[in-house]
């Protein structure tokens, strides 16, 4: 568990095309999210189970992966956004990759629905909060606490789960959630994120300081926390959920933050 609190920055995205965006800090931390509990729990032994993917965005993190890192298993990931998808597609094919890493412009939910049978998800899911999903990119709205998406996925039931999960996101009934449908958490990494182009638009922030005050946002003035998570359903694995409550609590709170 990699509790260091490195300070990383949101600053350095970019957007493309209007939906296609790229976050360079946030991406390589779920890339070592995805790599680190996929070697150090044996998720290599799902190679005959289905791991998927909710929102390939770029595909950057998974072609890597499997390109450069040694993964020999296959993974399925949906990509709603065309624009994004048909970038993704280019991306894969470029890195040779496509054989292991086939990718579907599809939306997630609809395609899993009642088909899940063991398996792992992996996802760096939307958690914008706001009161609508008319945000500066809307593809990021994660419902009005930003913890929807993530809580959906949940609900799918496979058997493992690696999320990125935010302080600012209602973190606390994630963890609940979670445990409530039967997961345990088996790893968790987490760092610290300057607020960037997104997360720093005013009706974001305003909705960051209205969750602060409720206790469902933690943050400090220019950061927050961002937790890579491994949830499992086995009740025989110590459950570090006290413990990830705790780092995405681990800031000193400035809820004052519109």
């Amino acid at each position: 568990m990699d509790a260091s609190g490195v300070i990383a920055t949101r600053d350095a995205k970019t957007v493309e095309s209007g939906t296609i965006f790229r976050d360079r800090e946030e991406s390589e931390f779920y890339a070592q999210c995805v790599r680190d509990f996929l070697f150090r729990h044996g998720y290599e032994l799902l190679e005959d189970k289905e791991i998927v993917e909710l929102g390939v965005g770029t595909g950057e993190t998974i072609a890597e992966l499997l390109k450069y890192h040694g993964f020999t298993g296959k993974i399925r990931g949906y990509e709603i956004d065309g624009a994004s998808y048909e970038y993704a597609r280019r991306l894969i094919d470029a890195h040779s990759v496509s054989d292991r890493y086939l990718i579907l412009n599809d939306d997630f939910f609809e395609a899993v629905k009642g088909a899940v049978v063991g398996g792992c998800v992996i996802s760096n899911p939307p958690f914008i909060p706001a009161h609508d999903q008319s945000i500066r990119m809307p593809e990021l709205w994660g419902g009005t606490d930003g913890s929807s998406v993530t809580k959906r996925i949940i609900e799918c039931g496979f058997e493992r789960l690696i999320l990125l999960v935010s302080s600012f996101s209602n973190p606390l009934s994630i963890i609940n959630y979670a445990s409530v449908h039967g997961y345990r958490v088996l790893d968790f990494a987490f760092r610290t994120m300057r607020f960037g182009a997104y997360s720093s638009e005013p009706k974001v922030r305003e909705r960051i300081a209205e969750l602060g005050r409720r206790a469902e946002a933690f943050v400090s003035a220019d950061r927050y926390c961002l937790a890579g998570v491994a949830w499992v359903k086995n009740d025989n694995v110590t459950d570090l959920s006290p413990a990830l409550a705790q780092s995405l609590m681990s800031l000193p709170v400035c809820n004052d933050t519109a």
